[in-house]
């Protein structure tokens, strides 16, 4: 894979943090962060997807509104309750 140099800004305090990382376990400071960077794009793309599939769901019409969330919800415990109430 290719890489291609980049310089960034960096406040002090988080270069002095990757220099203690990149001390305490003697890999450079490109490595860590790379593999944070690595981590942080897979978490975003990921969390994109997951919005656009959310909002294609609610383009579809495959949506619950709150209201019927919460009196299902009200359901379920109304009937736990009934059942607590009758095993007692």
């Amino acid at each position: 894979m290719a890489a291609e140099t980049m310089h960034l800004r960096l406040p002090e305090e988080m270069r002095e943090n990757l220099e203690k990382l990149a001390a305490a376990t003697n890999r450079p400071r490109t490595y860590h962060v790379t593999v944070a960077l690595e981590r942080y794009l897979r978490e975003e793309i990921w969390q994109i997807a997951q919005i656009q599939e959310g909002l294609a769901d609610l383009d579809a019409g495959r949506a619950t509104s709150h209201e019927e969330v919460m009196a299902e919800g009200q359901d379920i415990i109304a009937k736990a309750r009934a059942r607590s109430t009758h095993d007692a």
